[in-house]
């Protein structure tokens, strides 16, 4: 696992940053190309080996805005392959986007934004600092509690809000981290038989949380309210949790985690903080618009 960090001049220069980084991660660019006012990337990660078959992450990003209503924001899908001949919306498989404006979504600006990615073989995840505000995004799979035969392709795609069109500044519940995101349309994983399962936690509106499963999916441990109750510890430490996805379909199933993202309490502690345990240093972030100390986050960095 490896990180970097910076600012960035704007949510194109963002995106230039991270095509920069990933490349050097053995991250491959399909395509990066513009159409109209807006621009796509389609990355492929590199290949893993899962028993008898390999493997690639499809994240592909569209980077988009407009200027009156004052939003530059990314959009966020993944797909199971790619295809030079289809759009971004109809790439093999590709996430849904329910209506033309909802699908997972990173809101930025066009000023400074300071960054960290993190990445590996297996996934990316984007935390980016806009005015007072973080936001962010994960990027392919998870740690699945199945087998390769059993859960073959255990794809995440998370970020900010549902919103295509929302601006950062955002203080309702639409707004999350892709660990705890609202709902619908903000986060998907793709179930093992190739559908993909809407994950929030909250619904996408109002300023009071929203808890209980809304939809099919939902992540471990932000929906309960017992993790509001979690401070640090007596020694002034953090314990972390792993964050969990599950859902209700089917009977239900719990998936499994996603890589190098923990729960960690916001008591006494605040974005961009670090924690280190057992020499691994991990980021804090909050999510945006909840300040409360279930709400945040620990990225691990190395």
């Amino acid at each position: 696992m490896a990180f970097t960090s910076g600012t960035a001049t704007g949510h194109d220069a963002l995106a230039d940053a991270l095509k920069a980084y990933l490349i050097t991660q053995s991250w491959t660019v399909e395509k990066d190309e513009v159409i109209g006012d807006d621009r796509f990337i389609y990355f492929k990660g590199p290949d893993i080996v899962t028993g008898t078959t390999t493997i690639n992450a499809h994240i592909n990003i569209k980077v988009f805005e407009d200027v009156p209503t004052d939003y530059y924001n990314w959009e966020i899908s993944g797909a199971i392959d790619f295809d030079t001949n289809e759009s971004f919306d109809t790439q093999p498989q590709t996430s849904p986007k329910i209506t033309a404006t909802a699908r997972p979504t990173m809101p930025l600006f066009q000023s400074n934004i300071d960054y960290w990615f993190i990445a590996n073989n297996r996934r990316f995840i984007v935390i980016a600092k806009v005015s007072t505000v973080f936001v962010s995004m994960y990027g392919g799979f998870g740690l699945p509690y199945a087998t390769p035969s059993e859960f073959p392709y255990p794809i995440y795609i998370g970020a900010t809000t549902p919103l295509t069109t929302q601006r950062f500044s955002e203080s309702s519940y639409a707004m999350g981290g892709f660990w705890d995101p609202p709902g619908p349309n903000a986060a998907y994983i793709r179930h093992v038989d190739g559908s993909w399962i809407d994950v929030g936690n909250y619904t996408a509106s109002g300023s009071t949380k929203n808890r209980g499963i809304i939809i099919d999916g939902h992540i471990w441990p932000y929906r309960e309210t017992e993790n509001d109750q979690i401070i640090n510890n007596i020694d002034g430490s953090y314990t972390l949790f792993e964050v969990i996805i599950s859902n209700k379909a089917n009977a239900g199933n719990v998936y499994g985690e996603l890589e190098g993202v923990f729960s960690c309490s916001g008591f006494a502690n605040a974005s961009e903080n670090t924690v280190t345990i057992g020499g691994v240093v991990y980021l804090v972030i909050e999510s945006p618009s909840r300040p409360g100390v279930s709400d945040f986050a620990c990225i691990r960095l190395q």
